[in-house]
């Protein structure tokens, strides 16, 4: 998760700042990532390569470039969970699904397994166990 900030003085973008950032998790109200460099993109604006994002949380940010005063020093945003859809499935779980069965390897066709994997081939996203007439008995899925 890339988090962007954008930074002005006198309403002009400004350059050569050296941000930091503090991230918050909502579940728990602690503070999870403190005064981290962000990175100079160009034209004012700034990021954070939020590597450590897990996509069930909600976060606040807080970006702060001391080099300004004011209500320009800061930058706020925030970043939510990605909603659960249907049993445990989130929104991203139910993309990953969706495109290893549009694109990914599958093998078992003809037998009484079929598997759809990750379009890297490296994990089961979808298992279903189907009768002669290719009814599914049980489906296996795998968002993560």
């Amino acid at each position: 998760m890339l988090v962007l900030a954008i930074f002005t003085e006198a309403a002009v973008n400004k350059t050569g700042l050296y941000p930091k950032i503090a991230i918050y998790r909502l579940d728990t109200n602690t503070l999870f990532v403190d005064a981290a460099d962000m990175v100079e993109v160009g034209n004012g604006q700034y990021s954070y390569d939020f590597s450590a994002w897990d996509p069930a949380i909600d976060y606040s940010v807080i970006c702060d470039s001391v080099l300004l005063t004011g209500s320009e020093r800061y930058a706020y945003s925030s970043i939510s969970a990605s909603r659960v859809i249907e049993s445990t499935l989130s929104e991203d779980d139910i993309l990953r699904i969706l495109l290893s069965k549009a694109s990914g390897t599958a093998t078992g066709g003809g037998s009484t397994q079929i598997v759809f994997n990750d379009i890297a081939g490296a994990k089961d996203r979808i298992v279903m166990n189907v009768d002669g007439r290719g009814n599914r008995s049980v489906v296996a899925l795998d968002g993560s």
